[in-house]
């Protein structure tokens, strides 16, 4: 009976000391993927903004741009937010980040970051000329073209 109670007082100790720990995950090429706040943490510090985020933690480029979509909250208490990575003005597909409040305090954060600071983000051919080779490409007729849409894009691979 005494070694079931320390065993229990054990494992409260232990899933106790657990909780208290901000936990960081980052994937394969050790970019910050998530981080699960602890206001008992006493180590790290939990950013006021998600933009202090990016600057402290993510350790984003100057080219770097991160812009809040837009998202009606239903609760009071807990809000969230997302943004969308863009480097010099051009969206990164697949890339952004979504913070997690509750009652104005951050406790989790996560998202996809790509390092895009060696891409050239000038584009080397106009809109027309892409809408012009795809239907090459796809044996359209130019007359039969009547309107299309270009937009630039970075996408990982």
């Amino acid at each position: 009976m005494k070694k079931l109670i320390f065993a229990v007082i054990l494992m409260t100790i232990t899933w106790s000391a657990f909780a208290q720990e901000t936990i960081f995950r980052k994937n394969a090429k050790g970019v910050l993927e998530s981080v699960e706040f602890s206001a008992e943490d006493k180590e790290a510090t939990i950013p006021a903004s998600a933009e202090i985020f990016f600057k402290d933690m993510l350790k984003a480029k100057p080219t770097d741009e991160f812009r809040k979509v837009q998202r009606r909250q239903k609760q009071k208490e807990f809000v969230r937010e997302h943004f969308e990575q863009y480097c010099n003005g051009v969206k990164i597909e697949g890339a952004g980040y979504n913070f997690h409040d509750k009652n104005g305090k951050m406790y989790f954060a996560h998202g996809h970051y790509v390092d895009v600071s060696s891409v050239n983000t000038k584009p080397s051919i106009t809109g027309h000329e892409a809408m012009t080779r795809f239907a090459k490409y796809k044996n359209i007729p130019k007359k039969g073209i009547k309107d299309y849409m270009a937009e630039l894009i970075i996408k990982e691979i």
